[in-house]
């Protein structure tokens, strides 16, 4: 009997080990976070802040949104080739689609989005999504705080993560950074500053909200960089409303796709021509095709359509995902 109550404890002991052994292991959520979260730099100098990736699997598309505070930090753009304020893609993801890159030093936004395309497979593990290139503007402690955060796999499907803020620590400057206001510019020919040496001038164009030089060098088919340059312009991402910009000749071709602003003069005349919206041409293998109206977001257009946001945004090459336009026809895959 005693033999048989020790093997019998033997048995309930071995169970107990292999249940602990072969316990199911909850895994890790996937988590976002401001890298370095607590940074430090100087006014007037800049520092590199990333937006990293730990412990995700499968991986094929990533989006967040950033706030930071503009009245002490300013992004740094990363492509000033490119219209508008970038920051750095990162090494995680192979970055085949460009959903949204886009910041703001004004509202201290960042808005960015990317997905991978075929032949490239999803990616687990942990990495950098993107960079961020921060200049310091006046001293104090700056937020740097997640608005949203979405994870997804190939198939468009939310991967559920956990988001981490950071923080800046800027030092030096007595007195907060001037906020650079939007100059006032008389609009009459006589007050225009004579052009630089070697710009031919065709007309002038009056900046109207919402415009910015590429979507004015649209509207002439002229370079962007050489409107700036004949201009005076050293930031291409900023202009004002109410300025008067001289139209050089410098003829831009081919011109990429985005907005285009209402031309107010043509070369050799003076009447103003309006663009003609253009309706996309149909990409085979649409299932559906959607005419977008006020109030539609692509968010709730891929739910009524049981699609993705990443399928929709590449089978129509919209870069903005938060940017699309009543009377738009979108293909829907």
């Amino acid at each position: 009997m005693k033999k048989l109550a020790r093997l019998s404890l033997q048995i309930m002991t071995l169970v107990v080990l292999l249940g602990a052994s072969f316990a199911p292991v909850m895994a890790a959520s996937p988590v976002v976070a401001v890298t370095p979260a607590a940074g430090a730099v100087a006014v007037g100098q800049t520092l590199v802040v990333n937006v990293t990736v730990a412990d995700v699997t499968a991986l094929f598309g990533a989006e967040f949104h950033l706030t930071f505070d503009a009245t002490k930090l300013e992004v740094v753009d990363a492509d000033l080739a490119t219209e508008g304020l970038q920051i750095s893609l990162g090494s995680f993801l192979s970055n085949d689609f460009v959903a949204q890159n886009t910041a703001s030093n004004t509202a201290g936004t960042v808005d960015f989005g990317v997905s991978q395309m075929s032949p490239h497979g999803p990616v687990s593990g942990s990495g950098i999504l993107a960079s961020i290139t921060f200049k310091g503007k006046a001293a104090g402690a700056a937020a740097v705080s997640f608005s949203s955060v979405l994870l997804a796999d190939s198939s468009g499907t939310q991967i559920t993560a956990t988001a981490q803020n950071g923080s800046v620590a800027v030092s030096g400057g007595a007195t907060p950074a001037p906020t650079t206001a939007a100059p006032t510019v008389t609009t009459t020919a006589t007050a225009t500053t004579p052009p630089p040496t070697g710009c031919t001038i065709q007309g002038y164009h009056v900046v109207r909200a919402g415009e910015s030089l590429y979507a004015i060098g649209r509207a002439y088919a002229t370079l962007p960089s050489k409107i700036a340059s004949c201009n005076g312009i050293v930031n291409v991402s900023r202009i004002y409303v109410g300025t008067k910009l001289a139209i050089p000749v410098a003829p831009w071709s081919p011109i990429p796709a985005g907005p285009v602003a209402v031309k107010q003069f043509t070369p050799g005349g003076t009447v103003p021509v309006t663009p003609v919206p253009v309706t996309p041409t149909p990409v085979p293998g649409c299932r559906y095709y959607h005419t977008v109206v006020r109030g539609d977001t692509l968010t709730a257009i891929a739910v009524r359509y049981g699609a993705s946001v990443w399928a929709i945004g590449r089978a129509n090459s919209i870069y903005n995902l938060n940017l699309i336009y009543p009377g738009q026809v979108l293909c829907i895959p």
